[in-house]
């Protein structure tokens, strides 16, 4: 979440670039985990409609993020990208926090 920050700041494409690299880094491990952490919060009669909700998000993100991201940056600049990314981890990490416990 924290790594937006440096990409909104960024002066330069250097900047950016590495900033970028730092958070695929940091978040590679993410993809191989959430299955497991999804499995670690549903018991087993309820967690195939959980990993089914979680597999859709992924998805959508993905189809999505680029024309949201596209649409922010006509309409301001490409700075813009990054700091609505902050902000809408900010609110999941917010929300994650209190709402699940911990496994």
């Amino acid at each position: 979440m924290l790594l937006f920050l440096g990409q909104a700041l960024a002066p330069n494409v250097y900047s950016l670039i590495f900033c970028r690299w730092i958070q695929g880094t940091a978040a590679c491990i993410e993809g191989p985990t959430a299955a497991g952490v999804v499995a670690d919060l549903w018991p087993k009669r309820t967690r195939g409609p959980a990993m089914s909700l979680f597999v859709l998000t992924v998805f959508t993100a993905n189809a999505t993020g680029p024309l949201v991201a596209n649409w922010v940056a006509f309409k301001t600049n490409w700075h813009w990208v990054y700091w609505v990314q902050l902000c809408s981890n900010a609110v999941v990490f917010v929300l994650c926090l209190f709402l699940f416990p911990e496994p």
